[in-house]
């Protein structure tokens, strides 16, 4: 486990509570409080994309070659703020959230961007960190994991969740 990789998980959660603790308190977004950054697949090295750039809702999450000038590749995670630990992932290029297809419960139900809702668990994630020092997204409303389908390392293979093993398939890292 890097030390490198730490720092950044660490500032990315503390700069998102930083966020959270002010929109809470009325003060609004600080400027240049959010940061936004690559999640990289530990499996294929390939980076958390909005199919075509799309600000559409329901629009698919796939993993492509990581491009850090794309605004559909840049994420941020965003404390929910109810005590729980958990996350919403949030795209900057929409400002949407991954979003678990229609609150599903199914194994393997797509991932897909969606309006950011603060009553939907089906785009809340608890973060679990694991030996290699990667991350987990554990689904609030399912207790399943996001991966990248078929374990595949192509460009366009989908987001979705599954049940949560040890393949590299479900983790993620930042930059």
């Amino acid at each position: 486990m890097s030390r490198t990789f730490l720092r950044r998980v660490s500032a990315a959660i503390a700069l998102t509570a930083a966020a959270v603790a002010l929109a809470g308190a009325g003060a609004g977004t600080a400027s240049g409080a959010v940061t936004y950054d690559l999640l990289r697949n530990a499996n294929s090295s390939k980076c958390l994309d909005v199919a075509d750039g799309s600000r559409d809702n329901k629009a698919a999450i796939v993993q492509y070659t990581c491009d850090a000038s794309k605004s559909h590749q840049q994420w941020t995670l965003e404390q929910v703020g109810d005590g729980s630990g958990a996350v919403r992932i949030k795209v900057a290029h929409s400002g949407k959230c991954v979003d678990v297809w229609d609150a599903s419960q199914d194994a393997t139900a797509d991932a897909t961007q969606y309006t950011c809702s603060a009553t939907k668990f089906n785009q809340q994630f608890l973060v679990e960190t694991t030996a290699t020092g990667t991350m987990k997204f554990r689904a609030r409303h399912s207790g399943q994991c996001l991966e990248i389908a078929g374990r595949n390392s192509t460009n366009k293979s989908h987001l979705h969740q599954n049940w949560c093993t040890s393949h590299r398939a479900q983790e993620f890292s930042i930059g």
